[in-house]
C-alpha cells in the first residue's frame, strides 16, 4: 500500500492499526532497504 501511495493514516485505516504502528514498521523495512520514504520505495519497486 505503502508503494501505491497511501498515507500512514490510510494504510492503519485499512488494516484496522494505528498509524503509529505503520509508521513504526515502515521505519524499519525503509532502514533494511536502505531508503529514507515511500518515494524512494516506489522507485526501488518499479521496473
Amino acid at each position: 500500500m505503502a508503494a501505491d501511495g497511501a498515507t500512514n493514516r490510510e494504510i492503519a485505516a485499512r488494516l484496522v492499526l494505528s498509524h503509529r504502528t505503520i509508521d513504526h514498521h515502515l521505519r524499519g523495512v525503509f532502514a533494511r532497504l536502505g531508503i529514507r520514504s515511500c518515494i524512494e520505495l516506489v522507485r526501488l519497486l518499479s521496473p
